[in-house]
């Protein structure tokens, strides 16, 4: 609904010079709210789900706001830009140490000797 909304209104107000754009925002850390405060043991995953590797910070999006809000964009109208590390391309598969997955919680059972004790009997 935001990108339609986006863009409905970006053709009816491009004439007069305004640029409307939105910007989908996702793997960011937020201290306001806290999002992304996962546990200490989580943050070797990072690199598994976020093909950047790493969380963005609202510096990373601010600059895409600079960007969109400067003379330096005159010609992008009507816009979502994807700031997500990746994901959204990544198309739900996650890097292993050993190869791209679709389903990296598996996957990690076989490949990381550290789970092993943790494995279903089935998997030993």
């Amino acid at each position: 609904a935001i990108d339609a909304f986006t863009k409905s209104v970006a053709v009816d107000v491009a004439v007069d010079g305004v640029l409307v754009n939105a910007i989908a925002v996702d793997k960011t850390r937020s201290y306001q709210v806290g999002h992304y405060e996962l546990p200490a043991e989580y943050e070797r995953h990072v690199p598994t789900w976020i093909p950047a590797g790493r969380y963005a910070e609202a510096d990373d999006i601010a600059k895409i706001v600079e960007f969109l809000g400067t003379d330096q964009n005159s010609w992008v109208v009507g816009q979502t830009i994807v700031a997500d590390g990746g994901t959204l391309a990544a198309g739900g598969w996650f890097r292993t140490p050993e190869r791209w997955t679709n389903q990296p919680l598996l996957v990690q059972h076989f490949e990381d000797p550290a789970t092993a004790p943790d494995r279903p009997p089935s998997l030993r």
